[in-house]
């Protein structure tokens, strides 16, 4: 997968990239809105990684050309108000990320956002689990397993994330579509999939941050 990363601090330009290559994506760099232009026009990208203040062209002027494209956009920004998230929704953008923000947040998303658009798999697979994407469902040593649509939301989101720490704000804004604090509902929910799914030593809690799906060894 190739991507683009449009960011005018160079340090965290240097570290998405750093990143990004390590994890065995293709990675383009661009420090302002002419360069990142630029490179979209002489490029095909599977995913822009935008930031908003840039320097000759902002974020937001890049908005309309990247839509004609049709190339996903994750939104970087130090800027965190309702109002600014709601314009880069509006514009048509695929996610949302405040600076400061963790690698292994980053990371999620652009997994998560590049499944989206360009996997065509039907199936998933963790140790003795398997989903059908198609008609989610849940399977375990050939039999199904019942899960209601948020155990399932959640079951998947931590497979499509396997080894990566995520937070619990992050689970919270993606499975419950909120940032408001819900945790003690999150918790419930993985203590009731560790307990359907077997996966009491495969989903460990990060301490006061989030859990993590462990690779399978």
């Amino acid at each position: 997968m190739k991507i683009l990363v449009i960011e005018d601090d160079k340090s965290i330009l240097s570290l998405i990239q750093q990143t990004l290559v390590e994890h065995g994506y293709d990675v383009d760099v661009a420090q302002d809105g002419q360069r990142g232009a630029d490179a979209i026009e002489a490029s095909s990208y599977d995913l822009i990684i935008l930031d908003v203040m840039l320097p000759i062209h902002s974020g937001y002027d890049l908005l309309p050309m990247i839509k004609d494209y049709k190339i996903p956009v994750l939104i970087l920004t130090a800027l965190g108000s309702i109002d600014d998230k709601i314009k880069a929704f509006d514009l048509g953008v695929e996610d949302y990320l405040t600076k400061p923000f963790e690698v292994p947040e980053l990371l999620a998303r652009v997994k998560v956002i590049l499944r989206r658009y360009h996997n065509t798999m039907t199936n998933l697979q963790y140790k003795n689990i398997q989903i059908d994407l198609e008609a989610s469902t849940v399977w375990m040593n050939g039999n199904a397993v019942s899960l209601t649509p948020l155990e399932y939301r959640l079951l998947l989101f931590l497979i499509e994330n396997t080894g990566i720490a995520l937070s619990r704000e992050y689970l919270l804004e993606s499975i419950w579509e909120t940032d408001h604090d819900e945790t003690r509902t999150l918790d419930l929910h993985i203590q009731r999939l560790r307990k359907k799914m077997h996966l009491e030593t495969n989903i460990r809690t990060i301490f006061k941050f989030g859990y993590i799906l462990d690779n399978i060894l």
